[in-house]
């Protein structure tokens, strides 16, 4: 797996940043491709290495991962900008959560 540094891609030139504002930053690659990373790159909504255990937490790292996983597989299906998981994609989640933590059937 390799790790990517948000300072060192812009200064060797590989992101560009474009615009930004309290919640997001747009850059762009050297191909002229669009990203967009909440808080600045860190992780927007799950507190890593702090020790909580409130496992409402993991909601939102599984939608990152899903996301993420999506791109990856399926890129095409995506265009430029913002975009949500899909309403089956949330149920999913939201029940595969309930039934891991909470034993829920």
């Amino acid at each position: 797996m390799m790790n990517f540094w948000l300072p060192e891609l812009v200064t060797q030139g590989v992101l560009t940043e474009i615009s930004s504002n309290q919640l997001v930053k747009e850059y762009q690659t050297r191909n002229g491709v669009c990203v967009y990373l909440l808080a600045g790159g860190e992780s927007a909504n799950t507190p890593f290495k702090t020790g909580m255990g409130d496992p409402t937490l993991y909601l939102f790292e599984a939608a990152h991962m899903l996301a993420g996983l999506q791109l990856l597989n399926q890129p095409q299906q995506f265009t430029d900008g913002i975009q949500a998981l899909s309403d089956n994609d949330e149920i999913m989640i939201a029940q595969q959560w309930l039934t891991h933590f909470y034993n829920y059937q």
